[in-house]
């Protein structure tokens, strides 16, 4: 058999291997926060801590771990600032209210790539208060990502927030399934 042929085959079957792949990400997005290896889950209310900024904080949540969020609201106002995954049950159930005169979350610092997930969550409430209009300062009410953080955002909706927007974002993201 020609070595033509056999590379030409080898490159069609490729190229229908990526199509199926990105068919079936379309199809279920939910994929791409599967397939991604993690350490130990905790969960908001356990060993972690009584809140998300809990679990966040404390020392046993390591890189690459997953802070599993139940159904609930919770009103808090968040810093991610290491390499952990935040998943919610689902984005109808799971909600964060900003404390009054805050954004929801903020992401910050180069430590958080493409790995750490953050899906499944509603984002309400969010309003800085601005007194001038700077950003990022009074910008993002509902969410700051900012020194070089690249959080691949998934099933996140963003509800009742103020100050120039929902979000604000200093970085490149992969971003899924948003709703407003």
């Amino acid at each position: 058999m020609n070595i033509r042929i056999i590379v030409r085959w080898i490159a069609v079957l490729l190229v229908a291997f990526a199509a199926l792949a990105s068919v079936s990400l379309a199809v279920n997005p939910s994929l791409l926060v599967q397939a991604r290896p993690f350490s130990t889950d905790y969960t908001v209310g356990g060993t972690c801590g009584a809140t998300i900024q809990a679990c966040i904080s404390n020392p046993i949540v390591q890189a690459g771990d997953r802070i599993l969020i139940p159904a609930g609201t919770y009103t808090e106002s968040l810093t991610l600032d290491k390499a952990v995954s935040l998943i919610g049950a689902d984005a109808d159930t799971a909600i964060i209210h900003a404390v009054s005169n805050q954004r929801v979350m903020t992401v910050t610092g180069a430590i958080i790539s493409n790995s750490v997930v953050i899906s499944g969550l509603t984002f309400a409430g969010g309003n800085l208060g601005m007194t001038t209009f700077s950003c990022p300062d009074d910008c993002g009410g509902g969410l700051l990502i900012s020194n070089r953080a690249q959080p691949l955002i998934h099933n996140l909706e963003f509800r009742t927030l103020t100050d120039f927007g929902w979000n604000y974002m200093q970085s490149i993201l992969t971003i899924s399934r948003m709703g407003a």
